[in-house]
């Protein structure tokens, strides 16, 4: 993974952490949703 970040020059951190919020905030959802 880290390999990947590192080649991804792209890819800038906060678009990552951001990214990452999305998917917690997702999962949080779900869990607090029981269908």
């Amino acid at each position: 993974t880290n390999l990947l970040l590192a080649q991804a020059g792209a890819l800038s951190l906060s678009d990552l952490t951001a990214a990452e919020i999305d998917a917690m905030a997702w999962a949080n959802q779900v869990a607090e949703t029981p269908e």
